[in-house]
C-alpha cells in the first residue's frame, strides 16, 4: 500500500481510494488458458502499475487530495497447493466464495484489496483491472466499461475521462443480476455459466462480486470498478493514470489552479495543434498503423518536443518553446 497525504489537503473528509489488480502472471490456475497469446498474462499487472502511476502522479502534480492505492499483486499458477474449482474461500470481510473457475482470480484478490482499502480509510474507490475481455468485445477500444454504485461519483469520473482524453462508458448494475452469482454452498460464487447478454455472463458477475462485499452502497461510500482488458500493454498511453490524477478534481474540491499567461499560452498552442491538425487524421493514422512523422516534425519546430513542465520553469529564463511561440503569437 502506498498513501499520498498532501500538506495542504482541500478536505479533510475525503480520501481516494486506488485499487489495482496485480496479477504478475495469469496462466488461469487449474482452470488453464489456452496457450495462444498466454504470454500476454505478463500483462495481468496493468490494473496495478495504473493504480501506483496514479497516486505518482497525484503527488508530482501537487493535488491538494488525500489518496491511497493498494495493489493487489499475486501469480496464478497450477501447484499443488492452488486452490480448485468447488473450493470455497472466506474473503477479507467474512463473506465466502465458491470457486467456479479459478482464471476468475482477479476479482478474489481485488476483492480483499476493495475491503483493506475502506478499512484503512478510503471515502472514494476506483479499481482498474484486466478481468475480462467481454468489455473489448462489446466497446471496441476506444471506451473502457465500468460499474459504479453512486450516481455522482459516476458522473465525476465521466466527466473526467472525457476532460482527460480517457473515455468510459457505464454500464448496468441491476439488483436482479445477482443470480448470476448465486451460490448453493457458500454466499456467492467467483464465475457463472449463465450466458445471458453473451459476455454478460462472464463481466457483470465480478461487479456484483466486488459490490456486494464492500456493502458501499449501504453505507454511503462510492465505488468504481473499471475495466481495463488489454489496454495497459505497450501502446496504450498509461490508461487510467490521466483520469486518475485530472486536474479539473479541483471544481469538486474548490482550488484555484490559475494559470499564468505563459502557461495559457502554451496550454491554447497544444490545444489548438491537436484540434487542427491531429484530429482529422487520426483515426487515418490509426487504420494504417502509420507513424505520424510529419506531425512530429511540426511539434518540433513548435519547440513542444520534450518541454519542461511550467511548474519546474517557474522563476527561470522561458524555455526554447515559449520563446518560439511568444514570436508566433
Amino acid at each position: 500500500m502506498v498513501r499520498y497525504d498532501p500538506p495542504e489537503a482541500a478536505r479533510s473528509d475525503v480520501m481516494l481510494g486506488l485499487v489495482g489488480k496485480s496479477i504478475t502472471f495469469d496462466s488461469g490456475g487449474l482452470s488453464l488458458k489456452p496457450a495462444t497469446s498466454m504470454e500476454d498474462m505478463k500483462g495481468d499487472m496493468a490494473g496495478g502499475a495504473g493504480t501506483l502511476h496514479g497516486i505518482g502522479a497525484l503527488a508530482a502534480l501537487n493535488m491538494p487530495v488525500r489518496a491511497l492505492a493498494v495493489l493487489a499483486a499475486a501469480e496464478n499458477l497450477p501447484d499443488g497447493n492452488a486452490f480448485r474449482p468447488g473450493d470455497i474461500l472466506t474473503a477479507a470481510n467474512g463473506k465466502t466464495i465458491e470457486i467456479i473457475n479459478t482464471d476468475a482470480e482477479g476479482r478474489l484478490v481485488l476483492a480483499d484489496a476493495l475491503c483493506y482499502a475502506r478499512r484503512e480509510g478510503a471515502t472514494h474507490v476506483l479499481d482498474l483491472a484486466t478481468l475480462t475481455g467481454a468489455m473489448e468485445l462489446a466497446l471496441g477500444d476506444l471506451y473502457a466499461g465500468f460499474f459504479a454504485n453512486d450516481d455522482t461519483w459516476r458522473d465525476q469520473i465521466v466527466a473526467a475521462g472525457e476532460r482527460s482524453g480517457d473515455l468510459v462508458w457505464p454500464f448496468p448494475l441491476h439488483e436482479r443480476y445477482r443470480r448470476y452469482v448465486d451460490s448453493t454452498f457458500a454466499d456467492l460464487k467467483n464465475s457463472s455459466d449463465l450466458r445471458k447478454g453473451h459476455r454478460a455472463g462472464c463481466e457483470v458477475p465480478r461487479g456484483i462480486r466486488r459490490r456486494r462485499p464492500l456493502g458501499a452502497r449501504r453505507h454511503g461510500r462510492p465505488w468504481l470498478s473499471r475495466a481495463i482488458a488489454r489496454r495497459l500493454l505497450p501502446g496504450s498511453g498509461g490508461n487510467g493514470v490521466r483520469r486518475a490524477a485530472d486536474r479539473r478534481a479541483r471544481d469538486e474540491l474548490r482550488v484555484n489552479y490559475d494559470l499564468s499567461d505563459e502557461q495559457e499560452l502554451l496550454r491554447r498552442t497544444v490545444r489548438e495543434f491537436a484540434e487542427t491538425r491531429v484530429a482529422p487524421v487520426a483515426e487515418e493514422l490509426d487504420r494504417e498503423e502509420r507513424f505520424p512523422y510529419e506531425l512530429v516534425a511540426e511539434l518540433a519546430d513548435l519547440g513542444l518536443m520534450g518541454i519542461r513542465s511550467p511548474s519546474s520553469t517557474a522563476a527561470r529564463a522561458p524555455t526554447p518553446c515559449l520563446t518560439r511561440l511568444r514570436s508566433r503569437s
